[in-house]
């Protein structure tokens, strides 16, 4: 699959890695997306599972191969920002 930095240029163009908390995994292979909960169907619920980290605002996230997950948080003070949680299954 492809690296973090390809995917966000092309998913969130308006999010960057550079002075974010993701900056430095840019080069990282993404093993996964995923999206918030709520899965429209079963036949599609293994796109959908919650964000494991603290904040509350995740629509969007990547599993890397390093073990993180970087999201997309939609914060309503700060606006969109790049987040990092550790990642286990």
């Amino acid at each position: 699959m492809a690296r973090l930095e390809q995917i966000l240029s092309q998913a969130a163009s308006q999010v960057r890695l550079a002075g974010s908390r993701a900056d430095g995994y840019g080069a990282v292979e993404v093993v996964a997306v995923k999206l918030g909960s709520g899965a429209p169907c079963s036949s599609h619920a293994a796109m959908f599972e919650n964000w494991p980290g603290p904040e509350k605002h995740v629509g969007q996230w990547f599993i890397l191969a390093n073990g993180k997950a970087v999201g997309v948080d939609d914060d309503p003070d700060r606006g969109l920002v790049l987040v990092v949680a550790d990642y286990s299954t």
